[in-house]
């Protein structure tokens, strides 16, 4: 299932990225199944809810040319852990701020060039249709993915500043 990747500006306390129309974890009421420390260091109980989430571990995508993505990926700071690498085929990337994303092959290729679920004009799909990284300066992270060749498909600019842009990866995710 395809992905449109955007870049927010953090805006509130913790791990998550806050913009209108986002999911407010803290209503949730489901719990952690058992007790354990978090990559941070914070201790994590079964009597915490789900609100206690302290990060996003990994984002796995099924892409067509997992070399192709490899590089792609690379270019936003993403290294391959060849240790963590499945024997499955599934490709584990690491970036310096501690996100995970697990590349593995999809099963079919694109039948058109874009998204199946945000670019069909009629029809919208159940599914996960885009990840949003937390970023220092959007500004800068706009720049900086221009500088190397990478297309931005979409700004949020409330009050004319810029508060969030859009990427696409090879496979239109």
């Amino acid at each position: 299932i395809s992905m449109i990747f955007g870049f927010v500006l953090r805006s509130t306390i913790g791990a998550f990225a806050c913009h209108r129309g986002s999911l407010n974890l803290r209503s949730c009421a489901f719990h952690t199944p058992h007790t354990s420390i978090s990559d941070t260091g914070r201790l994590i109980t079964n009597t915490e809810p789900i609100t206690s989430v302290v990060d996003y571990h990994h984002l796995g995508i099924a892409v067509c040319d997992v070399s192709r993505s490899c590089k792609f990926f690379g270019q936003l700071g993403f290294k391959k852990i060849p240790e963590l690498c499945g024997e499955n085929g599934v490709v584990v990337l690491k970036n310096p701020g501690g996100l995970y994303m697990h590349l593995f092959a999809a099963d079919l290729p694109l039948d058109q060039a874009g998204n199946v679920l945000m670019d069909l004009p009629k029809t919208k799909y159940p599914g996960h249709t885009h990840a949003s990284f937390t970023v220092p300066s959007v500004p800068a992270a706009k720049s900086f993915l221009e500088s190397i060749g990478i297309t931005i498909t979409g700004e949020r600019k409330p009050e004319g500043r810029t508060r969030a842009v859009f990427i696409r990866d090879p496979d239109y995710t």
